[in-house]
C-alpha cells in the first residue's frame, strides 16, 4: 500500500540516504501503515547512521514485537536503555525498562 505521504518520504530518503532523521521519519510512516518489516529495515538504516538513537531503538522494538520477535525486541530495548543512560535520559531509560517488563 502506498500513500502520497509515503511516496514523498521515499523520494526524500532516496535523495538524502545519509540523513538519519529522514530515515526515521520513513520508518514511522511504515509503522503507521503497519508495514513492520519495512519499518525494521528502515530503523536499521537509521541506527547505522546514528547508533545511539534511543527513539529508533524504542520503535524498532515495537515493530519487532508486531513481527512476533520478542527476543529481538528485548535486544533493541536493552540497547535503547544503555543508549539512554549514556545520554543521561533517565525518562527514556525508564520507559524502555517498562516495555521490557511488560514483554515478560
Amino acid at each position: 500500500m502506498s500513500t502520497p505521504r509515503l511516496d514523498k518520504l521515499l523520494r526524500l530518503a532516496q535523495a538524502e540516504p545519509n540523513d538519519a532523521f529522514v530515515q526515521y521519519g520513513l520508518a514511522l510512516e511504515y509503522m503507521q501503515l503497519e508495514r513492520w518489516a519495512d519499518a525494521v529495515a528502515t530503523l536499521d538504516r537509521t541506527l547505522a547512521l546514528k547508533p545511539d538513537d534511543v527513539a529508533a531503538l524504542l520503535q524498532k522494538g515495537r515493530a519487532l514485537v508486531k513481527l512476533g520477535q520478542p527476543a529481538a525486541a528485548r535486544a533493541a530495548w536493552s540497547a535503547g536503555i544503555a543508549a539512554a543512560e549514556r545520554a543521561g535520559d533517565l525518562h527514556a531509560a525508564s520507559e524502555l525498562r517498562g516495555l521490557l517488563e511488560a514483554l515478560g
